[in-house]
């Protein structure tokens, strides 16, 4: 059997956004990214933050983040450093492991209702 990669669960998640329609602007952060040094501090003077969430959620509420991560995945040290930082800023963020998950926490959060599709 294939072992399921973290970009298949951002696509499979972005696909369930596109269908349940959450009440929030939502986007996918691509900071997975491998580049060289040289690179790499180039974007980081132009914004780049590592440890950033996969998807970031904004309504009028606010903001909420979502890491995702497959099962036997754990977030880095600048992953738990970013999780820190929302929750000092009144951030909402979650891990989650699965498309359920997500549909879990966007509920919680009140972006989407109890009824809203299951995959």
């Amino acid at each position: 059997m294939l072992k399921q990669k973290e970009s298949d669960l951002s696509k499979a998640v972005f696909d369930y956004l596109q269908l349940s329609k959450p009440k929030a602007l939502y986007f996918h952060v691509p900071n997975e990214r491998k580049s060289s040094p040289i690179n790499m501090k180039f974007l980081k003077a132009r914004g780049l933050v590592p440890g950033v969430a996969d998807f970031i959620f904004l309504s009028g509420e606010g903001c909420s983040c979502i890491e995702l991560k497959i099962p036997g995945n754990y977030q880095s040290p600048s992953q738990k450093e970013f999780q820190l930082r929302c929750f000092n800023h009144g951030i909402s963020y979650r891990v989650c492991r699965s498309v359920e998950e997500v549909r879990e926490a966007l509920i919680d959060w009140e972006m989407l209702t109890v009824s809203a599709p299951r995959i």
